[in-house]
């Protein structure tokens, strides 16, 4: 049975990350190592860590002595992690119980598979509000998976999927708007990505994700980011694909310069355009409504579309 790494990234979230390690220690798969790498967090959530360690051997706690930020704190589950597969799991998230044995067993009987997940649930005040849908990308063509990956993801839960060791590469995590995003592209030029039905991860809404300005704020980044998302993001992708990210060198530089132009034409299309008429929108909201009350409005409106989520 193969070892598995279940890692979680913390900060200032006690009563959460309790729910999420729960759930992480009731897999019924057993072969499991729990490493929980605190970003420096102030609420009680140290204490509550070495208990816990205390009374299991599969966790393993890890306290930085500074804030790292959210990329670097990420990145150490997976530098400390001994699995042969490892995954991710946000201190606001749970899963399953058989999370890990379906998610393991697609990948043991699909050798071209190097992620596998399951389906969301979005939570909101303890309560299911809406489903996400099975994500797979199955083309042989790297290329391809590549370009119908960044053009159909969304919510991303396949980045909280289990992971072939040997395709993570910790400094492949940009500190960049859509960091997950290029993280699991340049992973996809590896093998395919596929999702079971027949398990669940539960999602938090909200977060430090849970806007574009929440983003920006969170990881320090640039202020243009928050005015021209789409530029910025299609940015990154030419640097990814050309330059910064080792996965694509197996691609044929022609294919490569072509896979980084559709790329950011792409984004510059879906998101520059339509992210810069969201900031305007926002802009004149908070003008009329006051930004309070536009808030509330919008916390309505989601919750209303993702319960409409199927």
């Amino acid at each position: 049975m193969p070892l598995v790494t279940i890692g979680i990234p913390t900060f200032n979230r006690r009563g959460t990350l309790i729910r999420a390690l729960e759930s992480a220690l009731a897999q019924d798969y057993k072969n499991v190592e729990i490493i929980i790498s605190d970003n420096c967090s102030t609420d009680g959530t140290k204490d509550a860590c070495e208990q816990w360690q205390k009374k299991h051997a599969r966790i393993k706690y890890h306290r930085n002595e500074v804030n790292l930020g959210p990329n670097e704190n990420f990145k150490k589950c997976l530098e400390m992690s001994n699995g042969d597969f490892f995954m991710w799991l946000a201190d606001d998230d749970f899963i399953d119980n058989n999370y890990i044995s379906e998610c393991l067993g697609l990948l043991l009987r699909n050798n071209d598979v190097v992620v596998a997940g399951g389906v969301a649930k979005f939570i909101a005040d303890g309560s299911v509000i809406g489903k996400g849908r099975r994500f797979n990308i199955l083309s042989s063509s790297s290329v391809f998976r590549v370009i119908f990956y960044l053009w159909g993801v969304y919510d991303n839960t396949i980045f909280y999927g289990l992971y072939r060791k040997s395709v993570t590469d910790k400094n492949l995590m940009r500190n960049c708007l859509g960091a997950d995003w290029f993280y699991l592209a340049g992973i996809s030029v590896n093998g395919k990505f596929m999702t079971s039905g027949n398990t669940h991860i539960y999602r938090s809404i909200g977060g430090a994700s849970a806007s574009n300005c929440a983003m920006v704020r969170t990881q320090n980044l640039h202020v243009a980011n928050l005015w021209f998302p789409g530029t910025m993001i299609g940015i990154t992708a030419l640097s990814e694909v050309l330059v910064s990210n080792h996965n694509y060198r197996n691609i044929f530089f022609i294919k490569r310069v072509a896979l980084a132009i559709i790329l950011f034409l792409m984004f510059l299309l879906r998101t520059g355009f339509y992210g810069g008429a969201l900031r305007l929108r926002y802009k004149l909201m908070t003008t009329v409504l006051g930004a309070e009350r536009y808030e509330r409005m919008k916390r309505r409106f989601k919750k209303h579309v993702y319960s409409k989520i199927s």
